[in-house]
């Protein structure tokens, strides 16, 4: 009796999960920013508790927002170091119809120097 017992609650045992995990979907709305949810709300609901870590390069391509905010930061960043390497920097304004290329004072190039750095603060958080 006692080993059918034993055998019974055994077999039990092992039919259920030791530790039970909680089903969380990650769906990403239409701006391209996760929810997580217990139900599946999208057409292509990830598990998150199956799901694998991707690569960086891999989660930058697949997430649009992501990957224009890396765009932003890199262009932002290039603009910064072309400003302040430069011995001088022009600007396009157009007078009577002829466009014309103008070197800009000392106070507008450290206005955009500043403008440019205000861009990678925003851009590379």
């Amino acid at each position: 009796m006692k080993f059918l017992f034993l055998s019974i609650f055994s077999l039990l045992l092992l039919n259920q999960p030791l530790i039970a995990k909680p089903q969380v979907y990650k769906c990403l709305d239409q701006y391209g920013r996760p929810t997580y949810s217990t139900q599946a709300t999208c057409s292509e609901p990830i598990h998150m508790y199956l799901k694998k870590h991707k690569q960086k390069s891999e989660a930058k391509e697949s997430n649009p927002v992501a990957n224009n905010k890396a765009k932003q930061c890199l262009q932002a960043k290039q603009n910064l170091i072309k400003y302040t390497k430069a011995s001088r920097l022009t600007k396009t304004v157009t007078v009577n119809g002829k466009v014309q290329k103008l070197q800009l004072t000392k106070q507008e190039k450290e206005k955009a120097i500043y403008d440019a750095q205000k861009d990678v603060d925003y851009w590379c958080k």
